[in-house]
């Protein structure tokens, strides 16, 4: 996960990360505050579409395209925020009546921090992403999962605990008051 020194792009709510050699980037195409349970994505993957999406939103400057991402981006100020492994046990699950499937995905950080997340994949038609929220809905739901932790407060997500743990408050704060986290 890579940042910029003053974590406009995590503010941003864009995520930039590096997955076994090939560079991912999340970027908010909606953000449901009705309840603050979900953000809708868009993900690229591959290091010339990542590049030229930080560049179009102005996160990186334009530069000639010799330099391998990793030296573009430290170049330009660039640095980890946050590195650590995961391993993740994925299922499947098929909702007939919305017909589509859903991913159910059990990530251990290296670290120790256990998060279980439900996914679904969609157009970025709003009626399609409607479909697909309230469908992942209905499966937290029967499955009993919540966004609370163990001890009752808001449950955190990987970055979210890492930060927490290993940053202090200094940058995660400053992304809870962007509405991020």
């Amino acid at each position: 996960i890579t940042e910029q020194g003053d974590p406009q792009l995590g503010i941003a709510n864009t995520w930039l990360r590096c997955r076994s050699g090939i560079w991912e980037l999340k970027y908010p195409l909606e953000h449901v505050s009705a309840e603050g349970r979900s953000t809708v994505y868009g993900e690229l993957v591959g290091a010339d579409a990542v590049l030229n999406h930080l560049v179009a939103h102005g996160f990186l400057e334009p530069a000639d395209g010799r330099l391998p991402i990793d030296d573009l981006l430290a170049a330009q100020g660039f640095t980890e925020l946050a590195s650590f492994g995961t391993k993740r046990t994925k299922s499947r699950v098929y909702d007939e009546g919305a017909a589509l499937w859903l991913g159910i995905d059990s990530d251990e950080a290296s670290y120790g921090h256990l998060v279980l997340e439900v996914e679904g994949i969609s157009s970025t038609d709003s009626a399609e992403i409607e479909k697909t929220r309230l469908s992942i809905q209905a499966l937290a739901e029967a499955l009993g999962l919540t966004k609370a932790g163990a001890d009752g407060s808001a449950a955190r997500g990987k970055l979210e605990e890492y930060l927490f743990r290993h940053q202090g408050n200094g940058i995660l704060d400053r992304l809870m008051r962007a509405g991020v986290m």
